[in-house]
């Protein structure tokens, strides 16, 4: 690698004091260069510095700004070194285990941009974070101070370790990279890599390229790339290939050069170097190291059969007492890609307790979770991934899109604002922003947020506006703009004709006012661009059922089944449509298909109810409505029928029980209450009979039989009162019923009210002059006057 390499030795003190805070508060800049005693030159590159600090972008990354600006300046301040083509982010590739010794971006801005009055630069959260060198004019990795004084003595005694830095960091670049250590070991700091902060000229080395102070580089890195440009080395590769065969580390040599070829090889060349490593294995001194890359090799494949070697081989480097971080996240691997999810958590687990800051370990298990609709356990996963890379909006957008799962609809927007904030072309957070404000009926914001996407004009974007024309014209429904609505549906359709959801909300808008022509046509339309869409059929078929047009309804079901749209919501629409067609087989038939796929579709299982009822099948009808409410309680039609079906059965107090339960769910429900009212008035339970009729009343205050009903219960209750009350009531709304005039008389004379009585009597024998009961009433009441003629 051609990079130029410097190791700055830094901890967090430094990145606050130096630069931070002087982003904050620029007038420190003068203080801190006189009190270091750097000139006035260097302290005129170091407010070039901040100046172009300043204008960072959330678009950038942090480690190609703020993580190079920090290098740049720390080497204003203090010694560093300086190795052409040493960088320790490619040391990683070749020995990803060397991450461990490697602190995430995201620990160090916790501790010292956390502070409220450091946050000066509103970006700086919101950038991504590579947390190693991706390109030139970049931070890279940053070794923490432990992390030095382990790495140091590691070398020391640990053979394998020195074995592989000594060869990675050939040609004597191992020197210069253990006086970077030992430097950070003795300033108590950590250490931090950065390319082209100093770019030198190797044949005059005085005009060298540098934002930094020249004077700070120790000579032996630049003494070594100077020697290599004068022996006519175009630059000092890391690669094992390019290394001279005289290397005393020969076997590690060969390593690193088939681990590049791991690295580097496509699909086809990857079969040619398994054959060489296990030559490598006879002679390698640390053979699971050896199992290691042959396993790693074998993940590369990507076929059940690769993956289940490569775990034997991992096995292997297992027992040879081989063991690091990054082999159980390639354990993990090939556990997940074996669908064996439990075993890859596991090893997943294992890896991040060994390196806690592995970041994909968390993605991998946040994405297994998923996979599980399991929010809660995935969106931990992912908020933990970003504690260890604060910088990736996709993470913000998955947790977004779990905490809307679980119904933290205020979370929710949040993430996706902060994945927007860092990534303004994000697609994916666009749309789930403009359709989270939609589902919290905060129908202008979601149509501000549309409107932003489709004034993107990133390619890809523009290629997915049709999703925004669907949610402004559905937010324009919601807020009564229904010509508005019409217009953005129908901008979609023009602009984007292979997407459906445009389509269909418009042809809503037709059928909702009587166009049904309208709407058929659109699907017409649609359906010749897209005969195969299966959805489309169910929305046309559900078209034709509203319309009571049931053999075409069944046919576009068929079809919606026919091409894919296999689903409980098509299947439940056929059988509602052959219990139309008086088809409760077929129905039967179509609702169990439903609750195949969705076995808790409470419709599904309700509507088979009433299939069953109509085959005679009362026993059946009664479980699935049971099912039905063992899924949802609160299921009204559902519990209505059970109530009525138990009733039918003259099974009472069980149908008694189920209105009740009924009106417990829905106290306002009229028939519920009527129902059982007259439930109760068959069993002569007068009391609970008014009860439940005088809601009927307060619901519709002159239901008649509810009226007539309360007036006989009364009666029968010796409260003549009440009844004459309720009776005068029923004769008011139909004053033609003799009998109520005849039940109002009987209630007069129990009072003693006999004029009254006797008038009511007279009233029913107008009406009805055979009304026997009346007559001897009425004899009662007003007796034949005697003669007194003989």
């Amino acid at each position: 690698m051609g990079y130029d390499i410097s190791y700055h030795p830094i901890d967090a003190q430094d990145i606050q004091t130096r630069y931070f805070e002087v982003l904050s508060q620029p007038e420190r800049l003068g203080t801190l260069c006189q009190d270091a005693q750097i000139d006035a030159f260097y302290q005129d590159k170091y407010q070039q510095i901040i100046d172009i600090a300043k204008q960072a972008s959330s678009e950038q990354f942090f480690d190609n700004t703020h993580g190079y600006y920090i290098a740049n300046i720390q080497g204003l301040f203090a010694p560093y070194n300086y190795v052409r083509g040493g960088a320790f982010t490619f040391l990683m590739e070749i020995y990803p285990h060397y991450q461990q010794y490697t602190q995430p971006w995201s620990v160090l801005l916790e501790q010292t941009i956390n502070r409220p009055e450091l946050i000066t630069h509103q970006h700086i959260p919101k950038q991504r974070i590579e947390n190693r060198i991706s390109q030139n004019y970049s931070s890279g990795v940053y070794l923490s101070p432990d992390a030095v004084v382990q790495l140091l003595a590691d070398y020391e005694n640990d053979n394998m370790i020195r074995s592989e830095l000594e060869t990675y960091f050939s040609h004597g670049r191992i020197a210069v990279f253990l006086k970077a250590l030992q430097a950070a070991k003795t300033a108590q700091k950590g250490l931090l890599e950065a390319t082209e902060v100093i770019e030198p000229n190797p044949f005059q080395l005085d005009q060298s390229q540098c934002y930094s102070d020249l004077s700070h580089v120790d000579p032996s890195g630049l003494a070594l790339y100077a020697q290599a440009a004068h022996d006519q080395l175009a630059q000092v590769q890391e690669s094992a290939q390019e290394t001279s065969p005289t290397q005393a580390n020969a076997l590690e040599q060969q390593y690193q050069h088939y681990v590049t070829q791991i690295l580097d090889a496509d699909s086809e060349q990857l079969p040619e170097i398994e054959p060489q490593l296990k030559t490598l294995l006879a002679e390698y001194p640390n053979q699971g190291k050896i199992y290691f890359a042959l396993g790693w090799l074998n993940t590369l494949y990507d076929t059940a059969q690769s993956y289940q070697k490569s775990l034997d081989y991992f096995q292997q480097a297992i027992d040879q007492g081989y063991r690091h971080f990054y082999l159980d996240h390639l354990i993990g691997t090939a556990h997940q890609a074996l669908g064996k999810n439990p075993e890859a958590i596991s090893a997943y687990q294992h890896s991040l307790m060994l390196y806690p800051y592995f970041e994909l370990n968390h993605v991998r298990i946040g994405d297994i979770y998923e996979q599980a609709n399991d929010w809660q356990n995935a969106k931990s996963a992912y908020e933990s991934a970003i504690q260890c890379n604060a910088g990736r909006a996709e993470y913000f957008n998955n947790l977004g899109v779990y905490c809307g799962k679980l119904g933290l609809a205020d979370q929710e927007i949040a993430h996706y604002q902060r994945a927007l904030a860092m990534s303004p072309h994000y697609y994916d957070a666009y749309k789930n922003l403009a359709w989270a404000l939609y589902a919290q009926q905060n129908y202008v914001q979601s149509q501000r947020i549309a409107t932003q996407a489709l004034a993107q004009t990133t390619d890809h974007i523009v290629q997915c506006h049709d999703v925004f024309y669907d949610v402004l014209g559905r937010s324009a429904v919601k807020l009564g703009e229904t010509a508005q609505a019409v217009d953005y549906f129908q901008q979609g359709i023009a602009k984007y004709p292979q997407y459906g959801a445009n389509y269909f909300e418009l042809a809503s808008i037709y059928d909702q006012q009587k166009q049904s022509q309208k709407a058929l046509e659109l699907f017409n339309h649609y359906l010749t661009l897209k005969p195969s869409d299966g959805f489309a059929y169910y929305k046309r078929g559900k078209l034709y059922s509203r319309a009571e047009q049931y053999a075409l309804a069944e046919a576009d079901f068929l079809q919606a089944i026919a091409h894919h749209d296999q689903s409980a919501n098509t299947y439940t629409s056929l059988g509602y449509v052959y219990d139309a067609l008086k088809q409760p087989e077929k129905a039967v038939e179509a609702y169990q298909q439903a609750v195949l796929l969705e076995p808790d579709y409470a419709m599904a299982h309700a509507n088979m109810a009433i299939s069953y009822w109509d085959l005679g099948q009362h026993d059946l009808a009664i479980q699935k409505l049971k099912d039905a409410l063992a899924i949802q309680p609160d299921y009204q039609s559902a519990l209505f029928n059970h109530a009525i079906y138990l009733q039918k059965l003259n099974r009472v107090d069980e149908a008694i029980a189920a209105y009740l339960t009924l009106i417990t769910h829905y106290p306002q429900h009229k028939l519920a209450h009527l129902n059982v009212a007259y439930l109760y008035y068959d069993r002569q339970q007068w009391q609970q009979a008014i009860d439940h009729f005088q809601v009927v009343l307060n619901l519709e205050p002159n239901h008649y039989h509810a009226i007539t009903h309360i007036a006989s219960s009364y009666y029968r209750l010796a409260n003549d009162e009440q009844a004459k009350i309720y009776y005068s009531q029923a004769i008011e709304l139909k004053p033609d019923m003799a009998q109520n005039y005849y039940n109002r008389g009987l209630c007069y004379q129990n009072l003693s009210e006999s004029q009254l009585a006797i008038a009511d009597f007279e009233t029913v024998l107008k009406l009805d002059p055979n009304h026997e009961k009346a007559k001897a009433a009425l004899a009662k009441l007003k007796p034949p006057k005697k003669s007194w003629f003989w």
